[in-house]
């Protein structure tokens, strides 16, 4: 459906940890399918003239054309070098792009405010800390913030295994492709 190989490799590693369809009643989000929320869905639809219909319903294309508009694009994922790309996407989808952006700020120094303005994208490319500690860094703060959010909302923590799984696995990812394998 796009044309941009490096949304294509970063939406396959996202889809691998959103799939189908799920309602847990802990999780604020509510029914998802492909990690796409209902109210995500029900926007979408509203901005295409679309009859409201449930998440359940959801096909590929309409989870890739949002994951494009609303996450790729906002967090300008295509200005950011990868792997970080796939990090920063990844997160913006689990926690929200403010957070991705707010993540990202701290870890380059820069004001947290979540906004990936002129500061942030010019502190991403005058970073001088090597990429793989630049990711390194970004992941543990958002580790961090999993196991905050759980201290503040315990019944979250049904969710903690799930996550950190997730982030383990996306650090693996990531730093592969930095450092191939010799």
């Amino acid at each position: 459906m796009t044309s941009n190989p490096r949304f294509d490799a970063c939406l396959e590693f996202l889809l691998k940890w959103e799939g189908g369809f799920s309602d847990h009643p802990a999780d604020p989000g509510r029914a998802t399918c492909m990690g796409i929320t209902q109210r995500t869905y029900d926007g979408h639809c509203a901005r295409r003239g679309r009859a409201r219909r449930s998440v359940r319903g959801i096909t590929r294309d309409e989870a890739i054309e949002i994951y494009a508009e609303l996450f790729w694009a906002p967090l300008q994922c295509d200005r950011v070098s990868p792997p970080l790309d796939l990090v920063v996407f990844d997160t913006g989808v689990n926690m929200g792009t403010s957070r991705a952006v707010k993540l990202l700020q701290a870890s380059l120094g820069v004001a947290v405010d979540g906004v990936l303005g002129p500061q942030t994208l010019g502190a991403l490319e005058a970073q001088r800390a090597p990429l793989p500690a630049l990711v390194s860094d970004y992941l543990a703060r958002r580790g961090g913030h999993y196991r905050a959010l759980v201290a503040r909302r315990p019944s979250l923590g049904v969710f903690l295994g799930g996550w950190l799984n997730r982030l383990e696995d996306l650090e693996a990812a990531a730093l592969t492709s930095i450092s191939p394998p010799l």
